[in-house]
């Protein structure tokens, strides 16, 4: 055994031993005759003194024997440069490996509808002109299309033929059982180097097939619980937060479990409902699935939301306060989806698949109705508003007269009492939506374009380099090229603004649908309508999904208070409250969802590129949902407790 040393890169230890050569290597490198004839010569040399000194005048014996002492004797600089050469050879290949492992292969595939496969999402250009911006637009467009008719062709060529399955395909969708997922796996493969876990700091050098920063316990255990499952039968669900990411992937892993209705909230319904209409199974679940379009950030909204649910709904089994603001976004980051949100936007297929309840305000109450039934209220509304007077009251319902704009719901111009900094919105600004006619968009989606910060107004050029059109991720998600967010800032620099909406969204409107949607879940009972002795209650979940960075022990860098400071109310709401919901068969948990998205601005994260977040939103959701799983398994029932990887801490 070599003697162990830290790696140069800082991912665990090497061996100084080089790896042996496999049996039969050195004779595909060396045929007989050439060994037998160095061996002859050598000999020679050996036996004559004479031959020596012929050597050392003769240039070509000086390089045979050069190459030799390189080979058996080196010198001290040559050691170091081929000993440099050597874990650089082996550092890239542990790169290779790792760039195989499923979940970095699940990264490149987009997460909305693709059921396996994988596809290649270019990089996007760093911030510069819009001539630049265009032509990555175009060169990539040109390029997916070389590649589809590639494919087509191969599809064509091997029509006849049955095709074996050689490499593994990572994919989002159900497996069987946890027993077949894991079977289906190909055997883990040999680092040079030894990494540290992220979970538990163990240093492995066995290569999980799916993960590349877990142990093979670790692996085995997180991979395992991708594919967790309960019956979720006659059980109703409300998920906040699921139009993207780990919300969305749990509100899909609840309608794959066949809960008999899954309720989702996001400012953005039309785009949710695109989104899970796409899904392969869409059939299997679209009868069961209702978005509501709200904005988390008014108040007002969430008492209606919450009186409507009462009024609408029977029963209510598990409440998941999964939506959250870690990073605020400026106006120009959701623009790109206010067209989409227009009354009308949706196509019969998409309304067909889902049900979608777009919500408008109406003097101090809110609308909530389907596409239909809103759009034709609106129009009734707009005419009454553009006659000069309204018997409705519309308080804040405007219309843009100008032609060519688009009928904000909420407009910026009433909304300067939201706060001291607030700049309104010019022309130039973007801010600025324009549609071929004017159309009413809804409530929450309108409200993303309030310019509430200094920063939230830029010129239509800045915001054309910021947020560059047509370039998203594999979630589908705006790329933002900003060199700075509030990640980074701390304690005067971040707006106070942006504290207010982070509380607001992160811990006062958990707090809302709680406190007043406690009633219905207290009157769940059993699926199947008996009546329960007195003290004795139907098992009920509600999940806070929150994070480390509300833990006062933790250490803590000066960046972005205000994130910690909400996470920590929320951690203290749930153990402050679960005993008292405990008590009437309501169990509440706060849940550590794991580290799965950089939040730093786009131009650092090339400096993590070999070290990308470990986990990724299916594994993040299988920790939040992983307590109401368990309990409905008829496993342990816990409450008043902060989960961080399946496990209880402080």
């Amino acid at each position: 055994m070599g003697k162990k040393r830290k790696s140069q890169d800082g991912q665990g230890t090497m061996n100084d031993t080089q790896p042996l050569l496999a049996a039969g290597e050195m004779t595909a490198q060396f045929s007989d005759t050439e060994i037998a004839t160095t061996t002859a010569v050598l000999e020679r040399l050996s036996d004559n003194p004479a031959l020596k000194g012929f050597a050392r005048s003769s240039e070509s014996f000086k390089a045979m024997l050069a190459a030799g002492y390189r080979a058996f004797a080196p010198a001290p600089e040559e050691k170091k440069a081929a000993a440099k050469r050597a874990k650089k050879t082996q550092r890239e290949a542990d790169h290779g490996a790792l760039d195989e492992v499923g979940i970095r292969k699940m990264r490149q595939v987009k997460m909305v509808g693709m059921i396996g496969g994988s596809v290649d999402l270019p990089k996007p250009p760093r911030i510069g002109t819009s001539a630049e911006n265009e032509k990555f637009i175009e060169d990539d467009e040109a390029k997916v299309a070389r590649e589809i008719a590639a494919e087509a062709r191969k599809i064509q060529e091997k029509a006849q033929v049955i095709l074996e399955q050689s490499d593994p395909v990572f994919t989002h969708v159900e497996a069987e059982t946890q027993e077949e997922a894991q079977q289906k796996l190909p055997p883990p493969k040999k680092l040079n180097f030894k990494r540290s876990c992220h979970i538990c700091g163990t240093l492995f050098d066995e290569l999980h097939a799916f993960y590349d920063q877990l142990c093979a316990d670790c692996s085995t255990l997180n991979y395992a619980k991708r594919f967790s499952k309960a019956d979720m039968n006659g059980r109703v669900c409300l998920v906040t937060g699921a139009r993207v990411k780990i919300g969305y992937a749990i509100a899909l892993k609840f309608l794959r479990m066949n809960a008999t209705k899954v309720i989702v909230t996001t400012r953005f319904p039309h785009d949710a409902a695109r989104r899970f209409s796409l899904e392969p199974d869409v059939e299997f679940f679209k009868s069961r699935l209702t978005i509501y379009g709200l904005d988390f950030r008014d108040i007002r909204m969430m008492h209606h939301f919450c009186a409507h649910i009462r009024t609408k709904e029977t029963r209510l089994d598990v409440i998941i306060n999964n939506a959250a603001q870690t990073v605020r976004k400026p106006p120009g980051f959701y623009e790109h989806l206010i067209s989409g949100e227009a009354i009308g936007s949706l196509d019969p297929d998409t309304l067909n698949s889902v049900e979608v309840v777009d919500v408008f305000r109406v003097g101090d109450k809110y609308l909530f109705g389907s596409p239909d039934i809103t759009a034709a209220e609106a129009k009734r509304l707009t005419m009454n508003i553009k006659r000069g007077g309204s018997s409705e009251k519309p308080g804040l319902l405007h219309v843009v007269e100008k032609e060519g704009e688009i009928f904000l719901a909420t407009p910026a111009q009433n909304a300067t009492n939201l706060g001291t900094d607030f700049i309104p919105a010019d022309a130039g600004s973007s801010a600025v939506v324009t549609l071929k006619d004017v159309v009413p968009v809804s409530e929450a989606a309108s409200m993303s374009q309030i310019p509430l910060m200094v920063s939230d107004v830029t010129a239509a050029a800045q915001a054309t380099q910021l947020f560059p059109k047509g370039l998203y991720d594999r979630d589908d998600q705006q790329v933002d090229l900003r060199t700075q967010n509030s990640w980074n800032l701390e304690m005067g620099q971040i707006s106070t603004i942006e504290m207010m909406e982070c509380h607001t969204i992160n811990t006062f409107a958990p707090w809302i649908l709680i406190s007043e949607l406690k009633s219905l879940m207290e009157a769940s009972g059993p699926l199947d309508g008996t009546v329960l002795p007195e003290g004795i209650f139907f098992d009920k979940y509600i999940v806070n999904v929150s994070a480390m960075e509300g833990q006062f022990y933790r250490n803590k860098t000066i960046f972005h208070p205000h994130t910690n400071m909400a996470k920590a109310s929320l951690n203290m709401m749930t153990r402050t409250a679960s005993a008292g919901f405990a008590a009437i068969g309501i169990f509440m948990t706060a849940v550590d969802t794991g580290w799965i998205t950089d939040e730093q601005p786009q131009h650092l994260w090339e400096k993590r590129s070999l070290q990308p977040p470990p986990l990724d939103e299916w594994d993040a959701a299988m920790r939040v949902i992983d307590p109401v799983l368990c309990g409905i398994r008829g496993e342990e029932r816990v409450w008043g407790v902060f989960l961080k990887n399946y496990r209880p801490t402080r």
